[in-house]
C-alpha cells in the first residue's frame, strides 16, 4: 500500500531568487530527495524524505558550509505543512545547532546534538535558523497518531 504524503512548501530564504515548482517534496513516491538552492559561497545541502508503511516516514537533511560563512546563522526556509493526521516528530541533529523560529504556535527552539526536538501536532510553520559553525545532519522520524495507537 503507498501512502500519499502532504506536499511540504519551502519558502526559500538561503536563495530568495531562487524559483522551484512550488513544493519541496511533493509526497508521490517512497523515496524522494531535493538538493538545497544554497549559494555557492555558503556551501551545499539537500532533503531526503523516504515514505515507510503506516504512516511512518523518515527524513534526513544535510547542511555542508564553506569557511566563508563559518560563524553565522543561515535562514534555510520557511516551511509550512499541514498533515493528514496529528502526527508525532523528533529530530535530532549531529553536527551543529539548528533554531527553529516557529508559528504554530510561535516560539523559537534551539536543538543541538543530545537536545532533541519533539512535536505533536497536525501542522507545522517555520523556519530553521542554522549554525554554520560545522556541517550539521538533521534526521527526523514522523508517526501518525494512528500508526501509534495501532
Amino acid at each position: 500500500m503507498k501512502i500519499q504524503l502532504p506536499a511540504l512548501h519551502a519558502k526559500w530564504l538561503i536563495d530568495p531568487a531562487y524559483v522551484d515548482d512550488g513544493s519541496l517534496l511533493p509526497g508521490k513516491l517512497d523515496y524522494e530527495r531535493q538538493d538545497y538552492p544554497f549559494p555557492a559561497e555558503i556551501g551545499c545541502g539537500w532533503f531526503e524524505r523516504m515514505t515507510l508503511a503506516q504512516g511512518i516516514s523518515i527524513f534526513h537533511g544535510a547542511h555542508r558550509f564553506t569557511p566563508q560563512a563559518a560563524g553565522r546563522l543561515i535562514p534555510l526556509a520557511e516551511f509550512k505543512l499541514e498533515m493528514p493526521q496529528t502526527t508525532f516528530v523528533v529530530q535530532t541533529v549531529h553536527g551543529s545547532s539548528i533554531c527553529h523560529r516557529e508559528l504554530h504556535p510561535p516560539t523559537e527552539v534551539i536543538y543541538k546534538p543530545g537536545h532533541d526536538f519533539f512535536r505533536h501536532a497536525d501542522r507545522l510553520h517555520m523556519t530553521p535558523w542554522i549554525d554554520s559553525t560545522a556541517d550539521s545532519d538533521m534526521n527526523c522520524a514522523a508517526i501518525e497518531d494512528s500508526a501509534l495507537a495501532g
